[in-house]
């Protein structure tokens, strides 16, 4: 009894897949490169699996767990993937990856105030991504927070001095911000 009810508490809590999660490959390393070839040949639920499997046979790292959550982005499941993102952070606070696909899957799902949070702590984690500053530059713009944009574009713009479109948005947020001299 004592058994079931402990059953019942882990698949309540999510927690159900370290003991019942898929059956054991002789390798996870198998496991892992066979789900990047089913996931570079765009069979997903296949990848799912085996990355899964992966896992289970002991191969937890966040890359396998980015990997999952970018499948589930690609899937438009985004719920899961925020999930399985999380998960990867929690093994290793530095993937920058993680944070990235984290912050994608909040912006999916509209809830862009936790998206702008895990975007800024990817680009503290990895200052060289600029895709973290482009989807900063869109947040923020997108809420009408001029002054963090222009934080950002400011970046962008010294990066890519040629790069017309940043310069033009830019000129934009100076202008909406009535900073004709800078403009």
């Amino acid at each position: 009894m004592r058994i079931f009810i402990f059953l019942c508490f882990l698949v309540l809590t999510g927690c159900s897949e370290i003991f019942i999660c898929c059956k054991p490959q002789k390798s996870p390393f198998k496991s892992y490169t066979r789900a990047l070839l089913f996931e570079k040949e765009g069979k997903l639920d296949k990848a799912l699996e085996l990355y899964k499997e992966a896992i289970c046979g002991g191969l937890k790292t966040s890359y396998i767990y980015s990997k999952i959550g970018k499948i589930y982005l690609k899937k438009n499941e985004f719920e899961k993937a925020e999930k399985y993102f999380k998960k990867g952070i929690r093994i290793d606070s530095e993937c920058e990856e993680c944070y990235l696909g984290l912050g994608v899957s909040y912006i999916f799902q509209e809830k862009y105030d936790p998206a702008i949070k895990y975007l800024e702590k990817g680009l503290k984690k990895d200052p060289s991504k600029n895709s973290y500053r482009l989807m900063l530059c869109d947040l923020y713009m997108f809420k009408k927070d001029y002054k963090n944009a222009l934080k950002y574009y400011k970046e962008l713009v010294q990066l890519y001095p040629k790069n017309l479109i940043l310069r033009y948005n830019y000129a934009k947020i100076l202008e909406t911000l009535k900073k004709y001299s800078e403009a």
